[in-house]
């Protein structure tokens, strides 16, 4: 019911003229979402337009930007039906998956930042916090509220890696990271070359990890740190004692995310918020042990 949702790379939008060109009239299902997205389905039942798309599609790399774990679930599943049902064939609905197909070069997609906030970390001292990230790094502090922080990263992501972070107080700091190939080399040397310059490989392994002492296995854990997707919740959770300090992060390039995939290595967990989101339910893949695709 949940499609996992991939990407792949078509400047000329190739794959997708091919089959815009074959719907016929209105779409045959429509939704709006509670964010207000409007989702429309079109059945392409033409054979030459399927053609066209499946080989437009044929040497195309193809990124899972979201539902790895779903993948993985699904090959598992197939594993284990093939040893229980032997030779089914290709058309058992068992090797395949339901899976959304967008292209990365369309200007609709967007990848947005999950931000971070840390709770019950022993002993945290905004004071004692900002002073070693200053021996460390470049930090400016400014006054003014989450909003105006989360703007002010998305300003200063223009000129370079930077991190924002607040612990209340109606004022934020503003982490810079110059330099970031040889900082990535001198202070994240446990992580793979290809994420050391992701901001969010900055946030974990320098502050959360470096100077807070947040291990990754308490991060895998689910210990002291929540990640958000809406700032206003961020902000809330600040202003109410839930969290102890909330960090903004700009969201990783398209270009990260392919360089990233393409050196054999996954993304940072939460790293990406892809948007807007296909809707569960709106195909359904039927699989069940007696099952194949229809012809």
């Amino acid at each position: 019911m949940s499609p996992i949702f991939a990407l792949y790379s078509d400047p000329d939008d190739a794959v997708g003229k091919s089959l815009r060109a074959a719907r016929k009239g209105a779409p045959d299902g429509s939704a709006v979402d509670d964010l207000g997205v409007a989702h429309r389905v079109w059945k392409v039942d033409d054979p030459g337009a399927i053609a066209a798309a499946a080989a437009g599609m044929r040497d195309r790399k193809v990124f899972i930007a979201d539902g790895h774990h779903r993948y993985e679930t699904a090959l598992a599943y197939r594993d284990e039906m093939r040893k229980r049902h032997g030779g089914a064939g290709e058309d058992a609905a068992w090797e395949h998956v339901l899976m959304f197909l967008c292209n990365m070069d369309d200007e609709g997609i967007v990848i947005l930042p999950t931000h971070r906030g840390i709770h019950s970390v022993p002993g945290f001292s905004e004071a004692e916090f900002a002073s070693r990230v200053r021996a460390l790094l470049p930090m400016e502090t400014r006054d003014g509220s989450p909003e105006d922080a989360m703007r002010d990263v998305a300003e200063k992501g223009n000129q370079g890696k930077t991190i924002g972070w607040s612990a209340g107080g109606d004022r934020y700091h503003l982490v810079s990271f110059p330099d970031a190939e040889r900082l990535g080399e001198r202070h994240l040397s446990r992580f793979p070359p290809a994420v050391r310059s992701l901001d969010v490989v900055f946030l974990h392994g320098m502050l959360l990890e470096g100077i807070l002492g947040i291990s990754p296995e308490a991060v895998t854990a689910g210990q002291f740190v929540k990640y958000y997707k809406e700032p206003a919740k961020t902000s809330s959770d600040l202003a109410a004692g839930r969290i102890q300090a909330a960090f903004f992060l700009n969201p990783v390039t398209m270009e990260e995310f392919r360089d990233v995939s393409l050196s054999g290595h996954v993304l940072p967990q939460k790293t990406t918020f892809f948007y807007p989101k296909i809707l569960t339910g709106l195909l359904i893949l039927p699989v069940r042990g007696d099952d194949t695709l229809p012809g």
